[in-house]
């Protein structure tokens, strides 16, 4: 959300990771929930997966993962590169801010600061190029707990820890 570049090998950034309340995927986090989370954030990768746009520019594009069988068994692999990192919780500044998003509703965010490395180029033109990205959080899929609500079909998050922050660009959806 607010590019910063005042040492030639990093972009400083300022994350709005995720909101409180119930999300687009039917998942909802509580404030509480969120908070007790805090502390997994320091040194999460800031991921990507980067390709041509519809416009043909280099851009970043969703969550990239491909479903591999190794001896049976079912996996998930990430696709995407590490382009930077949130910080240490010492220097993150992890804290909840309030914003109005684009369908007009205001919502509570947890915001942490990081930095993307200038040396893998493409990713440092794409964020000072458009300066605002739209992201989606990783979790660590193992430290998951929540129970879903029957009767909405929401699940409601407990407990989880942050796997990594992924950048996402204007064909994402």
């Amino acid at each position: 959300d607010e590019v910063e570049n005042t040492d030639n090998r990093f972009i400083k950034i300022k994350c709005w990771l995720m909101h409180t309340g119930e999300n687009y995927n039917k998942s909802d986090f509580s404030h509480e929930v969120i908070e007790k989370a805090i502390p997994t954030l320091s040194y999460i990768p800031v991921v990507g997966f980067i390709e041509d746009n519809k416009l043909g520019e280099k851009d970043f594009s969703d969550h990239r993962y491909i479903i591999t069988k190794d001896d049976g068994k079912v996996r998930r692999k990430y696709m995407g590169s590490a382009y930077g990192v949130i910080l240490s919780s010492e220097d993150n500044n992890a804290h909840f801010e309030t914003k109005i998003c684009n369908d007009g509703i205001e919502r509570e965010f947890i915001v942490a600061n990081g930095i993307m490395w200038n040396f893998l180029e493409d990713s440092s033109e794409i964020i000072n190029r458009d300066i605002i990205k739209d992201h989606s959080i990783e979790l660590d899929e193992d430290s998951i707990e929540g129970y879903e609500d029957e009767e909405s079909g929401v699940f409601h998050f407990t407990k989880f820890s942050f796997r990594a922050a992924c950048i996402l660009g204007g064909d994402a959806q």
